[in-house]
């Protein structure tokens, strides 16, 4: 009886979702939170006989496991469903079942899961991941990319984590806070398929980025950023034009922009190619971003392909929140684009990034005061060089100022290169502002992995 309260909301929301989660799956899991709760009990009131801690543990599952160890430690305190509180959750591959459960003061997540699970949708990884740096709960996320449900998903050399076994870092992350530690909280990919989109680049690769403003600078940044680690293949060109002049239709159009691009292409030895989004041509809006795929291939067939939704106009004059509603619609209304691409071309990675929020959200942040070294939102008296300590440039059309660049860069590089961001960070801006912006976004792009 205490948990059907739970239990019917869990059903509900399958209901209303109309996810295929029947009675009966639902009903087993309630049950396993049940006895879950129960052995926890007679662990603490059995702990000074049996010589337990009750106040440092670890609850750690997979699959329906996770499931029961992320309620447990998350799932519960709304219904009054009293409970020892674990130090640790460790989810591999598993879900919450109702959204809006995590408590930021409850024990922080480890995060594993496969892209190739087909038995709990990696979305639900991803998901978690968001509301845990919403409300600022620490965690660390792997994306084990192509990694299937099960254990399968962390075996072998191409799945290690910074050098170690997925395991074994798992163990760290328990022990670093079951000993009061210090322990790491990163959102990487890893796998040996192409993590994020081209991630498998993690010595670096000679890349040509074509665009405008909202483009190109944010390419200079990134080449900037990676220059700071240790990307020994990392090569950079660059080919800019202004505004709608400097999107794929429009480029293609320019005779002298693409003999200068295919110029560039016709050495052969260009890894990645990147571009910016443009006006949709309703009639095939596919045709532009073809055009340049085709041509990079017939020149080195091995080309892989990136394309980044940047930041909309004149963002300082709307509310972050609105900002931010724009360009996340934008990016989920231009990725079917995205899809397209890839079935047309199934032997070549594509990557797409929405680099666009890392504005939407330092507008948060800095409106919040959590920004720190900013002077204000926009430069509007020019006074400052390219907007340095600003969130934007300029009002119209909105430019990104530096710091925002930089973070957009970041993103670029663990989406390019499966970076580590933390130690590209210039020291000019606060680290900690710095990776808390570029981690919602990385997260937030998972769902546009192929």
């Amino acid at each position: 009886a205490e948990f059907q309260p739970l239990l019917d909301d869990m059903l509900a929301a399958a209901d209303s979702s109309g996810a295929a989660l029947d009675r009966d799956v639902l009903n087993a899991a309630a049950s396993a939170f049940e006895d879950t709760v129960t052995a926890l009990d007679w662990a603490r009131e059995n702990a000074q006989e049996r010589c337990l801690d009750m106040d440092r543990f670890a609850v750690w599952g997979s699959s329906a496991g996770a499931i029961t160890a992320l309620h447990v430690g998350h799932g519960l305190d709304e219904y009054f469903i009293d409970s020892p509180d674990p130090t640790v959750i460790i989810d591999y591959w598993g879900r919450m079942f109702l959204d809006g459960q995590l408590d930021g003061d409850g024990p922080p997540l480890m995060i594993i899961h496969g892209t190739n699970d087909e038995t709990v949708d990696y979305d639900n990884a991803v998901a978690l991941a968001e509301q845990a740096t919403a409300i600022g709960l620490p965690h660390s996320f792997y994306t084990i990319s192509g990694g299937p449900h099960g254990f399968a998903s962390i075996l072998g050399d191409s799945r290690r984590i910074n050098g170690e076994a997925p395991l074994d870092v798992t163990l760290d992350f328990v022990e670093d806070h079951l000993r009061g530690n210090a322990p790491l909280y990163e959102t990487l990919t890893v796998g040996a398929a192409a993590p994020a989109g081209g991630a498998q680049n993690t010595d670096g690769a000679n890349g040509l980025f074509i665009g405008n403003s909202f483009f190109v600078p944010v390419a200079g940044s990134f080449n900037a950023n990676v220059g700071r680690g240790e990307f020994p293949d990392h090569r950079f060109d660059s080919v800019f034009s202004g505004g709608a002049t400097g999107m794929p239709a429009a480029l293609w159009q320019s005779a002298v922009d693409r003999e200068d691009i295919e110029q560039k292409l016709a050495v052969g030895d260009i890894d990645v190619f990147g571009m910016t989004i443009g006006p949709i041509d309703s009639n095939n809006p596919t045709e532009a971003y073809e055009r340049w795929i085709d041509l990079a291939l017939s020149y080195n067939p091995d080309t892989s392909f990136f394309i980044g939704f940047p930041y909309l106009r004149n963002g300082p004059d709307k509310a972050a929140e609105i900002f931010e509603s724009e360009i996340t619609e934008g990016g989920d209304t231009f990725y079917p684009i995205v899809q397209t691409l890839r079935e047309s071309y199934p032997d070549t990675d594509i990557t797409f990034v929405n680099y666009g929020l890392v504005l939407s959200h330092m507008m948060s942040d800095f409106e919040a005061g959590s920004l720190e070294g900013l002077i204000g939102l926009v430069d509007d008296n020019g006074a400052s060089v390219r907007g340095q300590g600003y969130v934007f440039e300029d009002r119209d059309p909105g430019h990104a100022g530096p710091m925002a660049e930089h973070i957009a860069g970041l993103v670029w590089a663990n989406a390019l290169y499966g970076a580590d961001i933390e130690p590209l960070v210039d020291p000019q801006y606060r680290s900690e502002d710095v990776q808390r912006i570029a981690d919602k976004v990385i997260v937030y792009n998972r769902r546009y992995l192929p």
